[in-house]
């Protein structure tokens, strides 16, 4: 790959160090034994591998908890992807993400610390808390596209389209979001995703069931007329199906 294409690890070291920063002193102001029964009941949920019968994120000290618990690694993950993408997709210039069920807000960091081209960050998310929270923390960061990123309360199944305005966006980030979803609003996710960017970006857990919900996304997304740059990086069935 040539070397222009490569991203500056200094800037994702400062993002890194700064979401470490305003997560401590954001969860400063929490009790330690509330934050860890929230964690143990986040585990349980999210183990069980069951779509949630009502939103996660629904209260102030839940969604603390999901920063402590659940973002960093979400950060981490998301940072792995682009990085692959930068070798599936050299062309990849990400200016605006839109982030779909962003919950606090994680994509918009990882991208951050990848992309020093990136100008805007709209992130659309059902739970307020969870939109209080990202936007605070957001704010503690010396990325003005993270200062100024605008946060929007959207819910699947009332709308086809993203609440965010503009114009399409380089990258649509669909990040362990639509393992939560029942069957319908999953399809509705991923449209709304084609509808939002030029590139759409599904990230799942690497299990058998987070791969085939990757492969359903990936059949969606190649009936809507996308490239398909990973996994199984053609237009064809993918061999790898079943339990793999």
């Amino acid at each position: 790959m040539p070397n222009d294409l490569a991203r500056p690890d200094h800037d994702s070291r400062v993002v890194a160090e700064e979401l470490r920063d305003v997560l401590a002193e954001t969860l400063a102001g929490h009790r330690v034994e509330a934050l860890a029964g929230r964690v143990a009941r986040l585990i349980e949920a999210y183990r069980s591998g069951s779509v949630p019968a009502s939103v996660i994120l629904d209260d102030p000290v839940t969604v603390a908890a999901y920063a402590a618990y659940r973002m960093p690694a979400t950060v981490a993950a998301l940072r792995s992807v682009l990085e692959q993408a930068t070798v599936a997709v050299p062309s990849l210039r990400v200016r605006r993400l839109v982030d779909l069920g962003g919950g606090t807000g994680a994509a918009g960091w990882a991208v951050a610390a990848w992309a020093p081209e990136l100008e805007q960050v709209d992130v659309l998310e059902q739970s307020e808390p969870a939109r209080t929270l990202g936007a605070r923390l957001a704010r503690g960061s010396s990325v003005a596209a993270l200062r100024e990123s605008r946060w929007h309360a959207w819910t699947l199944g009332l709308s086809a389209r993203p609440g965010a305005p503009g114009d399409v966006a380089d990258l649509a980030t669909l990040s362990y979001v639509v393992g939560e979803l029942p069957d319908a609003l999953r399809h509705e996710a991923v449209a709304t995703a084609m509808a939002a960017a030029s590139t759409v970006l599904v990230v799942e857990p690497g299990t058998p069931a987070g791969y085939r919900r990757v492969l359903e996304a990936r059949d969606l997304l190649l009936g809507g007329g996308f490239e398909v740059a990973a996994p199984c990086p053609h237009q064809l069935d993918c061999p790898l199906v079943g339990d793999d």
